[in-house]
C-alpha cells in the first residue's frame, strides 16, 4: 500500500498542473489507471486513502449515555476513573475500552 503523502504527491500533479495520469504514473512508478483511481476516490472523498474499516461500528446507546453523563458530571477526570466505573456498570469489555468512548 502507498502512503498517503506519495498518493497526494500524485494526484497534486495530475490535478494542480493538469498532467495525464499516465505521465503522472510513470513518474512515480505505478499505472496510469492507479492515478486515476486514486485521483477519482480525492474528488468523491476528499480523501486520499480508503477507510477500510468497513461499515462504522455503533456503540450500546446507554452505556454513550453513561458515558456523556459521567463528563459532564465530572469535567476532570482520568481515564482510568472513567474505566473503573465502566467495569462496575458494564462488566469487562474489550482492551482500551474507555479511551474508544472519550473520543467522541
Amino acid at each position: 500500500m502507498y502512503s498517503a503523502n506519495f498518493r497526494w504527491r500524485a494526484i497534486t500533479l495530475h490535478y494542480a498542473y493538469s498532467i495525464a495520469c499516465e505521465q503522472v504514473g510513470r513518474i512515480f512508478g505505478v499505472s496510469g489507471r492507479t492515478v486515476r483511481r486514486w485521483y477519482k476516490y480525492f474528488t468523491s472523498s476528499g480523501h486520499v486513502i480508503p477507510d477500510k474499516s468497513g461499515k462504522k461500528k455503533t456503540h450500546d446507546p446507554e452505556l454513550l449515555s453513561f458515558v456523556g453523563c459521567y463528563v459532564k458530571e465530572h469535567p476532570c477526570f482520568y481515564i482510568e476513573e472513567l474505566q473503573v466505573e465502566l467495569r462496575a456498570r458494564f462488566g469487562t469489555g474489550p482492551a482500551g475500552l474507555s479511551a474508544s468512548y472519550c473520543r467522541f
